[in-house]
């Protein structure tokens, strides 16, 4: 909630912050992370979910970290690890047969935060795919736009709490 202040995060940012940290609380290799790391963590991981969620670029990855790292507590590197692991909880949790956290952050107390981390995964994955497919020509090639659509083809859903008033 500190970091939420001092950073004046948004209602559905905060939710999908407190779902990570949440999800980092049924493992235990969470715990070589000191706190306030995993709270830092949990910020630029919902931001970056976020920004991918709404389709925009996440080139300037090093600025969200920054923004949240109080004096330069932790370095970017120390954060984008803890991260990484948050993410891989993530991939996990939508393939466990424990679905109580998803389901309850899919309720609109939370701001469905669930189905934004669900659709997220699927979008990365499909992109992970078309990345590596060849082409006609038989090369690989990056795909260089953002579709809305998941790899079975649906629109991602939308959520109404990301909508500007």
């Amino acid at each position: 909630e500190r970091f939420a202040k001092i950073g004046k995060l948004d209602h559905v940012t905060v939710s999908l912050a407190t779902f990570m940290l949440e999800l980092g609380l049924l493992d235990s290799k969470m715990n070589q992370f000191r706190s306030s790391l995993q709270a830092c963590s949990a910020i630029y991981t919902a931001k970056k979910y976020l920004k991918h969620y709404q389709g925009a670029r996440s080139d300037n990855e090093s600025t969200c970290v920054s923004e949240f790292n109080l004096n330069g507590t932790y370095t970017s590197d120390q954060v984008k690890s803890c991260a990484r692991c948050f993410d891989q909880l993530a991939k996990m949790i939508q393939e466990s047969k424990l679905q109580m956290l998803v389901q309850k952050y899919k309720h609109q107390k939370y701001f469905e935060v669930s189905r934004i981390v669900a659709a997220v995964l699927k979008d990365s994955i499909r992109r992970k795919i078309e990345t590596n497919r060849p082409d006609s020509q038989g090369s690989y090639s990056r795909a260089s736009h953002r579709s809305n659509r998941t790899n079975d083809g649906e629109k991602m859903p939308s959520n109404r709490y990301l909508q500007k008033s």
